[in-house]
């Protein structure tokens, strides 16, 4: 599936390259470089997501030719960001409250 900051990953082909590394790095304990559904691909080779969206989907459809460098963003790591920042606009809030409370006369 695809919008306009990432595509993301909705199917991992049994058999296919994707799967092949999974195996790999399963098989050497490295579990946090498994890529499974959900996944999105932020960029590849040059092309970033965010940047130049329409030559990432191309470079994506395209055959490979060469080796490529593909980088994945984790969807918990999407919600742990956002999960954050949330927990630090609270506290700038409260901190904003309590200034305001304690500076009345």
């Amino acid at each position: 599936r695809i919008n306009r900051k990432h595509a993301q990953i909705t199917k991992v082909d049994p058999g296919g390259l994707v799967e092949a590394w999974n195996q790999q790095k399963i098989a050497q304990g490295l579990y946090h470089f498994v890529v499974t559904e959900g996944m999105r691909i932020e960029a590849m080779n040059e092309f970033e997501a965010t940047n130049n969206f329409d030559a990432l989907v191309e470079e994506l459809a395209s055959p490979f030719k060469r080796a490529a460098t593909i980088r994945i963003r984790r969807c918990e790591m999407a919600r742990l960001a956002f999960a954050k920042c949330m927990r630090r606009l609270e506290i700038v809030m409260k901190f904003k409250r309590s200034v305001a409370l304690s500076s009345r006369p």
